[in-house]
């Protein structure tokens, strides 16, 4: 079956819920990319466990500074904004880091 572009697809075809969290961090414990590196990588795998797909969208030059996204698709009313709301939360309760902005919208 060959695959259609999406913005090729009749109107209803796509089923499906699509959440995006874009997450803007200070990592003040981070002293070099090495650190940096260390206190990211358990917030992407755990986003992985949770069911979201996590992407490091930060420039590589800034060690204390992060920008994550998350995104999350599923069924229409599965409760995607709530779990990844609620993931965000989790993630501003850790004390080694600092949520400067937060962009939480449907797609």
């Amino acid at each position: 079956m060959p695959f259609s572009r999406i913005d090729n697809l009749p109107e209803g075809t796509l089923d499906a819920d699509v959440w995006v969290a874009v997450v803007s961090l200070h990592l003040p414990e981070a002293q070099s990319l090495k650190g940096r590196r260390a206190l990211v990588h358990p917030i992407v795998e755990r986003a992985a466990k949770a069911g979201f797909a996590a992407a490091d969208l930060s420039k590589g030059d800034r060690w204390q500074r992060a920008e994550l996204a998350f995104a999350a698709v599923g069924r229409p009313g599965s409760g995607l904004k709530d779990r990844l709301s609620l993931f965000v939360d989790d993630l501003s309760r850790d004390p080694r880091l600092a949520l400067l902005d937060v962009a939480l919208e449907e797609r």
